[in-house]
C-alpha cells in the first residue's frame, strides 16, 4: 500500500520540479551530515594525538549515535575506551577500567586485546578485593591476641565497614550483605551495620528486610532513633505505593513501575538511563556500579512519595524519582528529566555527597542532552544582575530564593567552569573528592583559585552584559 505524505503535483512538469526539490532536499541533509561527521572524526583524532581519549571518545559517540555501523569510527572509539581503560588501571580503578574494556571490546568485536586486558583487571581487582579482605583477617588475628582492646575494635569495625561500602559500589551488593552479618556478629551492640544492610535492602526495594534492619538499629542506638524514625516513615509511604508493582532491571538500573506505564515504557527509560550513564561516564569518568532504583510514578504518586508535584519532574535521594505525567509532555522533557537525575546519582555514588548544591544542579543541567542557547540563559543571568541579585553571599544563597535564578546561576557558573578549565579540569576535581579531599581544598588545589574567587569573576562576566 502506497501512503502519500504530499498531494502528487497533477502536471509532469511540476512532478519532476518536486522530485528535482526532494532530491536536492536529500542531498543538501545528507551532505550537511557527512560535514558534521567528518569534522567530529577530526576533532576526536585531534584529542587522541594529545591523549585526550575521554574527549576524543566524547567526539566518536556522536558520530555513531547517527551512523552506529560506521566500522572505522567504530574501531576508534575502541582505541579511546582502551586509552581510558589504561588510565583507570594505572590509578587501581579496576571497576571503571572494565566498563571502558568491555566497552572497546563492543565497538571492536574482532579484537582480542579488550578481552585479554578484562581478565588482567579481573585478577587486580580480585587482589584488591582480598587487600580489605587481608586486612579484616589481619585485625581479627590481632584482636583475637588483645581481646577486649577498644582500639583494635575500632579499626576492625572500619575495615568491615570499608570492606562493605567497596563491595557494594562494585555492584556486589550479596557480598557486601554477607560482609555486614559477619560484622554484626562481631559487633552486636553497634547499629552501624545494621543501618548499612538496611540502607541496601531499601536501595534494592525489598522494603520488609530494610525494616526488619532499621528497628534492629533504632532499638541498639537510640541516638539514631531519630534519623531512622524518618526514614522509616518515608519508607512507609513508598512501600503502600510501589510494593507489588513490576521492576524491570538491567545492569546497571532496576525500575519499578507503580504507575502502570508497562514494559514499552519502562524499556525505553532503561535505554534512555544507559545512555546517560555511557555518556557522563566518558565526559567526566563518574558512573555507577550497584544498580540504581528508579521509580515511575503517576502525578498523585508523585506527589505523596515526594511533596514535590507541580515543582519537579523528577528527584534524585538515593533513588531516581519520576513524575511520569510531567515527563511525558514531550520525548525531550523525558530525556533532560532522566539525564539530570542521573546526573545527580552519579555525583554521589561516584564522588561524594558532600558537594554544594550549585554544582550538583549545575552538573546535572550542563549533562541534559536538548538545551536552550547558552546566550538565552546569559541574557537571563544579566537580567536578574541588574534587578540586584547579590551573589556576595555565594550561588547557594540563591536557593532559599526563586528557583530559576537558583538554577540557572548554577548552570551558567558550572558551564563557565568548563569553558575555563575543560571537562580534564572537572575530572581533577572529581579526582581530589573521590581520595577525601574538603571541598573547599580541592576546589583551591584544582583550580588555584577559591570559590569566593571564581564566584567573584562569574558576577563581573554577567554585569558586562
Amino acid at each position: 500500500m502506497t501512503i502519500r505524505i504530499f498531494h502528487q503535483p497533477k502536471t509532469p512538469r511540476l512532478r519532476r520540479l518536486a522530485a528535482a526539490l526532494i532530491c536536492a532536499l536529500l542531498f543538501a541533509s545528507r551532505f550537511a551530515l557527512c560535514a558534521d561527521t567528518g569534522l567530529l572524526e577530526k576533532e576526536g583524532d585531534l584529542w587522541m594525538k594529545q591523549e585526550r581519549p575521554n574527549e576524543a571518545l566524547a567526539c566518536y559517540g556522536r558520530i555513531l549515535d547517527k551512523s552506529p555501523k560506521d566500522a572505522a569510527i567504530n574501531k576508534k572509539a575502541a582505541r579511546a575506551c582502551m586509552k581510558i581503560a589504561e588510565a583507570h588501571i594505572a590509578k587501581s580503578e579496576y571497576a571503571d577500567a572494565a566498563f571502558f574494556l568491555r566497552k572497546a571490546a563492543w565497538h571492536n568485536p574482532g579484537d582480542s586485546a579488550p578481552g585479554d586486558a578484562l581478565e588482567r583487571v579481573k585478577k587486580l581487582d580480585a587482589a584488591a578485593t582480598g587487600t580489605h579482605e587481608s586486612a579484616v583477617e589481619q585485625l581479627k588475628q590481632e584482636y583475637g591476641k588483645r581481646p577486649g582492646d577498644a582500639a583494635v575494635a575500632e579499626k576492625l569495625c572500619a575495615a568491615y565497614r570499608d570492606w562493605a561500602v567497596y563491595s557494594y559500589r562494585s555492584g556486589y551488593a550479596e557480598r557486601a550483605l554477607v560482609i555486614v552479618n559477619e560484622w554484626t556478629a562481631f559487633a552486636p551492640k553497634d547499629a552501624s551495620p545494621l543501618i548499612l544492610a538496611g540502607s541496601i535492602h531499601y536501595q534494592n526495594g525489598d522494603f520488609e528486610r530494610a525494616a526488619d534492619c532499621f528497628s534492629r538499629a533504632r532499638r541498639i542506638d537510640p541516638k539514631a532513633a531519630a534519623m531512622l524514625k524518618g526514614i522509616q516513615e518515608k519508607m512507609g509511604r513508598e512501600r503502600s505505593i510501589e510494593q507489588g508493582s513490576r521492576s524491570r532491571a538491567s545492569g546497571h538500573f532496576t525500575i519499578f513501575d507503580p504507575s502502570g506505564a508497562g514494559a514499552i515504557y519502562t524499556a525505553d527509560v532503561l535505554a534512555v538511563l544507559e545512555r546517560a550513564r555511557t555518556a557522563i561516564m566518558s565526559s567526566f569518568d563518574l558512573r555507577t556500579d550497584a544498580p540504581v532504583p528508579v521509580i515511575i510514578y503517576t502525578g498523585q504518586q508523585f506527589d505523596e512519595t515526594t511533596g514535590q508535584a507541580g515543582r519537579a519532574a523528577g528527584l534524585y535521594d538515593g533513588k531516581i524519582r519520576i513524575n511520569r505525567s510531567d515527563v511525558e509532555q514531550g520525548r525531550q522533557r523525558m530525556e533532560n528529566v532522566l539525564y539530570h537525575e542521573y546526573a545527580h546519582a552519579a555525583l554521589v555514588h561516584a564522588v561524594s555527597p558532600k558537594i554544594p548544591r550549585w554544582f550538583h544542579e549545575g552538573f546535572a543541567q550542563y549533562n541534559e542532552p536538548s538545551q536552550e542557547k547558552p546566550e538565552t540563559y546569559a541574557g537571563r543571568m544579566a537580567d536578574f544582575l541588574r534587578k540586584g541579585t547579590d551573589l556576595s553571599r555565594g550561588i547557594d544563597s540563591l536557593f532559599s530564593g526563586p528557583p530559576q535564578l537558583a538554577y540557572t546561576a548554577a548552570r551558567l557558573f558550572f558551564r563557565q567552569l568548563v569553558n575555563s578549565y575543560g571537562a580534564d579540569g572537572i575530572r581533577r576535581l572529581f579526582a581530589k573528592l573521590r581520595k577525601g579531599t574538603d571541598w573547599r581544598t580541592a576546589v583551591k588545589q584544582t583550580f588555584g583559585k577559591d570559590q569566593s574567587e571564581l564566584e567573584g569573576e562569574f558576577a563581573k562576566t554577567f554585569r558586562r552584559l
